[in-house]
């Protein structure tokens, strides 16, 4: 009982506590590989671009969608602030595929031993992509906002209100819902809208 208090703990073996903070350290030191799929940046950098020529083809479309939405108006006005918003998001649509573009050219030049070690350009290819999509989403939900607004206004039948929206996100995909949402167009335009 007189042993000074720090040779009393000394009793548990040193290496019971030491083998958590070696495997931490082993942990922070491989960068934690544990998720992803390392070796996949051309594939991702493909898809990227794939979903950049997508964006791009659906900017076609809503020009003439817009053009013929502008002409409505004379005949619904309350379908100016549709208009109005769906313009807005005509210039969002511009401007984004000039950023896109950007991005990829960014996320393709990233290389060097810097980014092996630290598997940089897998992370950045990654995180472009996910990013685009979102960006991209914003501007295909906005565009299904302005069809269904319109469906509304001109008082288009229940079946064509449901041919504009999209399958609901609570169903299971094989793909992944935020990379299906990206293929899906509206089957029915704004002029089908406006005849009905």
């Amino acid at each position: 009982m007189d042993q000074p208090p720090s040779l009393m703990k000394r009793s548990e073996p040193m290496t019971s506590r030491l083998w958590p903070v070696l495997l931490l350290l082993f942990v922070i030191a491989s960068g934690c590989r544990t998720y992803g799929g390392y070796g996949t940046e051309e594939a991702t950098l493909a898809q990227i671009e794939q979903a950049n020529e997508q964006f791009t083809a659906a900017l076609a479309r809503a020009e003439t969608e817009a053009q013929a939405l502008r002409a409505a108006v004379g005949r619904y006005p309350a379908l100016a602030p549709v208009a109005a918003g769906y313009e807005e998001t005509l210039a969002r649509h511009r401007a984004l595929i000039a950023r896109h573009e950007a991005l990829l050219e960014q996320a393709a030049a990233t290389s060097g031993l810097f980014a092996w070690i630290m598997q940089t350009r897998y992370r950045t290819i990654s995180r472009v992509f996910g990013g685009l999509l979102a960006e991209q989403q914003v501007v295909y939900d906005r565009y299904l906002d302005a069809y269904e607004s319109v469906a509304r206004v001109v008082g288009a039948p229940v079946a064509w209100v449901n041919a504009v929206t999209t399958s609901p996100r609570s169903r299971y995909y094989v793909v992944p819902p935020q990379y299906e949402a990206i293929r899906q167009t509206p089957t029915v335009s704004i002029r089908d809208l406006l005849g009905s």
